[in-house]
Protein backbone atom coordinates (compact mmCIF):
# COMPACT_ATOMS: atom_id res chain seq x y z
CA UNK A 1 0.00 0.00 0.00
CA UNK A 2 2.97 2.18 -0.29
CA UNK A 3 3.71 5.11 2.67
CA UNK A 4 6.51 5.53 5.08
CA UNK A 5 8.14 3.39 7.35
CA UNK A 6 9.33 3.34 10.69
CA UNK A 7 12.35 2.07 12.29
CA UNK A 8 10.74 -1.33 12.96
CA UNK A 9 9.31 -1.58 9.57
CA UNK A 10 5.67 -0.64 10.08
CA UNK A 11 3.85 1.23 7.51
CA UNK A 12 2.15 4.69 8.10
CA UNK A 13 -0.67 4.77 5.70
CA UNK A 14 -3.94 3.43 7.42
CA UNK A 15 -5.49 1.11 4.76
CA UNK A 16 -9.03 1.28 5.85
CA UNK A 17 -10.22 -1.36 2.92
CA UNK A 18 -8.62 -3.96 4.66
CA UNK A 19 -10.24 -5.78 7.98
CA UNK A 20 -6.77 -7.22 9.51
CA UNK A 21 -5.66 -2.94 10.02
CA UNK A 22 -9.53 -2.05 11.02
CA UNK A 23 -8.76 -4.74 13.65
CA UNK A 24 -6.03 -3.32 15.06
CA UNK A 25 -7.67 -0.32 16.42
CA UNK A 26 -9.27 0.06 20.05
CA UNK A 27 -12.95 2.30 20.81
CA UNK A 28 -12.29 4.65 24.38
CA UNK A 29 -15.30 6.51 24.54
CA UNK A 30 -16.38 8.59 27.63
CA UNK A 31 -17.43 5.40 29.45
CA UNK A 32 -14.14 5.38 30.66
CA UNK A 33 -15.04 8.11 32.98
CA UNK A 34 -18.62 7.09 33.85
CA UNK A 35 -20.10 8.79 30.22
CA UNK A 36 -22.75 6.75 27.67
CA UNK A 37 -21.70 7.41 24.54
CA UNK A 38 -20.56 4.55 22.30
CA UNK A 39 -18.44 4.16 18.75
CA UNK A 40 -16.47 1.58 17.49
CA UNK A 41 -14.91 1.48 13.85
CA UNK A 42 -15.80 -1.95 12.21
CA UNK A 43 -15.06 -2.92 8.55
CA UNK A 44 -17.97 -2.35 6.10
CA UNK A 45 -19.02 -1.17 2.56
CA UNK A 46 -20.10 2.08 1.13
CA UNK A 47 -21.22 2.26 -2.58
CA UNK A 48 -19.81 -1.44 -2.82
CA UNK A 49 -16.33 -0.45 -1.82
CA UNK A 50 -14.35 -1.24 1.62
CA UNK A 51 -13.81 0.87 4.24
CA UNK A 52 -13.87 1.33 7.57
CA UNK A 53 -16.66 3.15 9.52
CA UNK A 54 -16.15 4.96 13.06
CA UNK A 55 -19.61 4.87 14.36
CA UNK A 56 -21.76 4.99 16.88
CA UNK A 57 -24.12 7.26 19.68
CA UNK A 58 -23.10 10.25 21.40
CA UNK A 59 -24.76 11.11 24.46
CA UNK A 60 -23.97 14.05 27.25
CA UNK A 61 -25.34 11.73 29.85
CA UNK A 62 -23.31 11.76 33.11
CA UNK A 63 -20.86 13.98 31.90
CA UNK A 64 -20.08 12.20 28.86
CA UNK A 65 -19.44 13.67 25.12
CA UNK A 66 -17.19 11.93 22.73
CA UNK A 67 -15.79 8.80 20.80
CA UNK A 68 -12.56 7.49 19.88
CA UNK A 69 -10.84 5.10 18.15
CA UNK A 70 -7.25 4.67 18.46
CA UNK A 71 -4.67 2.62 16.27
CA UNK A 72 -2.03 0.60 17.39
CA UNK A 73 1.09 2.07 18.87
CA UNK A 74 4.72 2.14 17.21
CA UNK A 75 8.41 3.07 17.80
CA UNK A 76 7.60 6.79 15.89
CA UNK A 77 7.57 7.72 12.15
CA UNK A 78 9.11 10.86 11.24
CA UNK A 79 7.17 12.30 8.62
CA UNK A 80 8.96 16.06 8.89
CA UNK A 81 9.59 15.77 5.50
CA UNK A 82 5.38 15.88 4.74
CA UNK A 83 3.11 18.79 5.00
CA UNK A 84 0.47 17.24 7.17
CA UNK A 85 -1.85 13.96 7.42
CA UNK A 86 -4.63 13.21 4.52
CA UNK A 87 -7.57 11.30 5.03
CA UNK A 88 -10.19 9.91 2.17
CA UNK A 89 -13.62 9.75 3.74
CA UNK A 90 -17.22 10.59 3.13
CA UNK A 91 -19.07 12.10 6.25
CA UNK A 92 -22.51 12.71 7.63
CA UNK A 93 -21.80 16.92 8.13
CA UNK A 94 -20.28 16.32 11.68
CA UNK A 95 -17.19 17.52 12.83
CA UNK A 96 -14.52 15.33 13.87
CA UNK A 97 -11.10 14.65 14.65
CA UNK A 98 -7.59 13.51 14.15
CA UNK A 99 -5.88 12.98 17.13
CA UNK A 100 -1.56 11.60 17.14
CA UNK A 101 0.07 10.72 19.91
CA UNK A 102 3.82 11.47 20.31
CA UNK A 103 4.76 8.62 22.81
CA UNK A 104 2.89 5.57 23.92
CA UNK A 105 1.46 5.89 27.36
CA UNK A 106 -1.63 6.05 27.58
CA UNK A 107 -2.61 8.85 29.63
CA UNK A 108 -0.65 11.44 28.23
CA UNK A 109 -0.99 14.12 25.81
CA UNK A 110 -2.25 14.14 22.20
CA UNK A 111 -2.27 16.57 19.26
CA UNK A 112 -5.66 16.86 17.90
CA UNK A 113 -7.42 18.84 14.62
CA UNK A 114 -10.56 19.41 13.77
CA UNK A 115 -12.38 18.73 10.79
CA UNK A 116 -15.72 18.90 9.05
CA UNK A 117 -17.14 15.82 7.18
CA UNK A 118 -19.59 16.58 4.51
CA UNK A 119 -22.79 15.17 4.10
CA UNK A 120 -23.78 13.93 1.03
CA UNK A 121 -20.82 14.90 -0.95
CA UNK A 122 -19.72 11.50 -1.51
CA UNK A 123 -15.58 10.85 -1.15
CA UNK A 124 -13.48 13.58 -0.70
CA UNK A 125 -9.84 13.74 0.92
CA UNK A 126 -9.54 16.47 3.62
CA UNK A 127 -5.68 17.74 4.10
CA UNK A 128 -4.76 18.48 7.50
CA UNK A 129 -1.58 20.60 8.01
CA UNK A 130 1.58 19.90 10.91
CA UNK A 131 0.43 23.41 12.11
CA UNK A 132 -3.20 23.01 12.27
CA UNK A 133 -2.65 20.28 15.65
CA UNK A 134 -3.48 21.56 18.88
CA UNK A 135 -1.95 19.41 21.47
CA UNK A 136 -4.37 18.75 24.88
CA UNK A 137 -5.29 16.60 27.54
CA UNK A 138 -8.62 15.81 28.41
CA UNK A 139 -9.91 18.31 26.63
CA UNK A 140 -7.37 21.11 28.08
CA UNK A 141 -4.74 22.54 25.91
CA UNK A 142 -1.94 22.31 27.05
CA UNK A 143 1.72 23.68 26.96
CA UNK A 144 3.71 21.77 24.23
CA UNK A 145 6.10 21.92 20.95
CA UNK A 146 3.72 22.18 18.06
CA UNK A 147 4.07 18.91 16.52
CA UNK A 148 6.16 18.68 13.68
CA UNK A 149 5.50 15.25 12.00
CA UNK A 150 8.53 13.98 13.85
CA UNK A 151 8.02 10.80 16.57
CA UNK A 152 4.19 9.85 15.34
CA UNK A 153 3.43 6.97 17.81
CA UNK A 154 0.05 6.41 17.04
CA UNK A 155 -3.49 7.77 14.98
CA UNK A 156 -7.04 7.90 16.16
CA UNK A 157 -9.92 9.38 15.23
CA UNK A 158 -12.43 11.38 17.60
CA UNK A 159 -15.80 12.95 18.08
CA UNK A 160 -16.40 15.11 20.90
CA UNK A 161 -18.35 18.07 22.11
CA UNK A 162 -15.00 20.29 22.41
CA UNK A 163 -13.01 21.68 19.46
CA UNK A 164 -9.47 21.14 19.03
CA UNK A 165 -8.61 24.23 21.25
CA UNK A 166 -10.80 22.82 24.13
CA UNK A 167 -14.07 25.24 23.25
CA UNK A 168 -17.23 23.97 23.18
CA UNK A 169 -18.22 23.24 19.77
CA UNK A 170 -21.48 24.81 19.07
CA UNK A 171 -22.86 22.41 16.54
CA UNK A 172 -22.67 19.26 18.77
CA UNK A 173 -24.70 17.26 18.81
CA UNK A 174 -26.26 14.21 20.57
CA UNK A 175 -27.41 10.90 18.69
CA UNK A 176 -25.98 8.73 15.77
CA UNK A 177 -22.72 9.15 13.87
CA UNK A 178 -21.26 7.70 10.85
CA UNK A 179 -18.24 8.66 9.60
CA UNK A 180 -16.88 6.00 6.78
CA UNK A 181 -12.67 6.34 6.04
CA UNK A 182 -10.54 4.46 3.20
CA UNK A 183 -7.11 5.76 4.08
CA UNK A 184 -5.11 8.04 6.28
CA UNK A 185 -1.69 8.98 4.85
CA UNK A 186 0.70 11.36 4.87
CA UNK A 187 0.98 14.20 1.73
Amino acid sequence: AGGVVDGVGQTLFVDFTRASEISAWKSVNDNVMGGRSTGTLSADTEDGENCGVFAGVLSTQNNGGFSSVRGPGSTGFDLSAFAGLAIRMKGDGRQYKIAIKTDNNFDSPSYQADFMSEAGQGWVTKEIKWSSFQASWRGRIVDAPRLSGKGITSLGLMISFLTDSGAKYKDFRTGAFRLAIKFIKPF
